[in-house]
């Protein structure tokens, strides 16, 4: 075998280990997100069924419990009142 030939062989070889370092890469970084996702989604309905059973709890109890200054029922928070802009200056 010539030179040349040797070189063509291992620049091809070379190029097949990039190639599969590469596909190990992105498998092994799809699985992160993957796993990122259905983390997220799990995360996401555990608050919702919290903010839920807050929520109720502040309908049932709020105005027993609280004092009647810190008291607010949710459907009466308002959490642009304290703008006195009217939210003009968004940008």
């Amino acid at each position: 075998m010539s030179v040349g030939a040797l070189l063509a062989d291992y620049a091809v070889q070379v190029s097949a280990g990039v190639t599969a370092t590469s596909a190990v890469g992105v498998l092994y970084e799809a699985h992160r997100i993957r796993s990122a996702v259905e983390d997220n989604t799990q995360r996401s309905a555990t608050n919702r069924a919290r903010s839920i059973g807050n929520r109720r709890w502040l309908r049932s109890f709020g105005a027993r419990f609280l004092p009647s200054d810190e008291y607010r029922p949710p459907h009466q928070f308002d959490p642009e009142e304290h703008r006195t802009d009217g939210g003009e200056t968004d940008g």
